[in-house]
């Protein structure tokens, strides 16, 4: 029974429940977005397999962007400490702390 505690807790929390938003989102984008850019590759002439090249390339970066601003807007510890504000404040954090051996 405390396995079964310990996995329900590590299943079901927020980190989690960000990682289920965020694929849904990915999920549903991706869903729409490539039949809608492969048609319009076809129709600016490209052959099909091209258009279908190309429409996965463009779908997966979007769909990258879509998980990446997610995570901004959730404020998660990993993206955010690439914006500079946050990188500013983590080296003046680190520099104010004592380095001790």
């Amino acid at each position: 029974f405390i396995s079964r505690e310990y996995s329900r807790r590590a299943l079901f929390n927020p980190n989690s429940l960000k990682i289920i938003v965020a694929g849904i989102l990915v999920g549903i984008a991706s869903f729409f977005l490539c039949p809608f850019l492969q048609s319009r590759f076809l129709d600016l002439g490209l052959v099909a397999w091209e258009a279908s090249l190309f429409s996965l390339i463009a779908t997966v970066a979007i769909d990258a962007l879509v998980y990446v601003l997610f995570l901004l807007i959730c404020k998660e510890k990993l993206v955010c400490s690439f914006l500079p504000k946050q990188r500013k404040r983590r080296e003046e954090n680190e520099q104010s702390q004592p380095q001790g051996k």
